[in-house]
């Protein structure tokens, strides 16, 4: 498979439009501290990377799942394939239910852990699942978000869904 690196604009860049008049009254304080924080100049760029390939008609599905994960999260990721989200086990469950509302992909979002190479078996369990997406997004709480926006944009290209969901 390519590899695609992609510049995303996390935030759009504004120009900073700050009040000139400015009295003391609550009323305009309020509007001027709403000017002034919705106005700041919002440039964060970050790079990513997808090892997927670029595919011109996207794979239709209904919900499009988004795990945030850790590189040793191997387990759990197992344990949630496995059990939670394995429909084959749903038979009472999902009696009735036209399969095109089963239909689902999940994406298992994985950052790089500052300075180290992914590992081995994080590779291998890569190679094994079509459920497993690499970025170089670092793994912090700060960059969820990041995370989030880079699996939107995957999405987006690798699927026709109907429903995004967050987990």
């Amino acid at each position: 498979s390519q590899s695609v690196i992609n510049k995303i604009d996390v935030r759009s860049e504004i120009k900073p439009k700050i009040p000139t008049n400015i009295s003391n009254s609550s009323a305009n304080q309020g509007e001027t501290k709403s000017a002034i924080k919705n106005s700041l100049p919002l440039t964060d760029k970050i790079e990513i990377e997808s090892d997927q390939k670029e595919t011109n008609a996207p794979e239709d599905c209904f919900i499009v799942i988004f795990i945030p994960s850790m590189a040793k999260s191997a387990n759990l990721r197992q344990e949630m394939r496995t059990r939670w989200l394995n429909t084959s086990i749903w038979k009472k469950e999902i009696e009735g239910i036209e399969p095109v509302y089963l239909n689902f992909k999940l994406m298992f979002v994985v950052g790089k852990q500052r300075d180290k190479e992914y590992s081995a078996e994080l590779l291998e369990e890569v190679s094994a699942n079509t459920d497993m997406f690499l970025t170089d997004i670092e793994e912090s709480k700060k960059t969820l978000k990041d995370k989030l926006l880079w699996a939107l944009r995957e999405s987006v290209k690798l699927y026709n869904f109907t429903y995004f969901v967050k987990v």
